[in-house]
């Protein structure tokens, strides 16, 4: 999954940064320090999430979420803020915000969220010449763990892997 950083405050992108790194399947293709260029990176580099602060420098959140709701690309939008009043609150969810977090009690909330909206592992069918090979690998496996294979083997001839 590919998540763009918009905020102001280098202590929080840093931090962004570090917790996203520890997390599978995710990467950070940018960082924005205000609305202008959160909205000029958004639409260039199409992210499947961003993480939205609401008061920046030229402009504000609300405003990249205006200019963003307009194009093509809509991607999920965790609001991250300072100022979680209600108003903006309901400003950020009309305009189509997922997620709505203070940044003083609710840090930790992305984590679980993009845990939640990261796209399981896909599935692959090995196909046939791959699941001969495999039977091969199971016959010289020593006997007690031969038997649990070949029992696997049975209750499915076709073999998947998690990529």
């Amino acid at each position: 999954m590919r998540v763009l950083i918009a905020d102001d405050c280098e202590i929080v992108v840093e931090r962004l940064r570090t917790i996203l790194a520890e997390l599978e399947r995710i990467e950070v293709i940018g960082q924005a320090r205000d609305a202008v260029e959160a909205t000029k990176l958004i639409l260039e580099l199409q992210p499947d999430v961003v993480i939205l602060d609401i008061r920046m420098p030229k402009g504000s959140g609300i405003g990249v979420l205006r200019n963003i709701r307009q194009s093509k690309h809509s991607p999920a939008v965790i609001a991250l803020t300072a100022f979680p009043n209600p108003q903006y609150r309901k400003q950020c969810l009309d305009l189509g915000v997922k997620f709505f977090f203070n940044k003083a009690t609710e840090f930790h909330k992305i984590i679980e969220v993009l845990k939640q909206i990261t796209p399981a592992p896909e599935v692959i069918e090995l196909k046939s010449r791959d699941a001969e090979r495999e039977k091969r690998f199971v016959e010289a496996i020593p006997s007690p763990q031969k038997k649990m294979a070949r029992s696997r083997e049975a209750s499915d001839d076709n073999i998947y892997l998690r990529t």
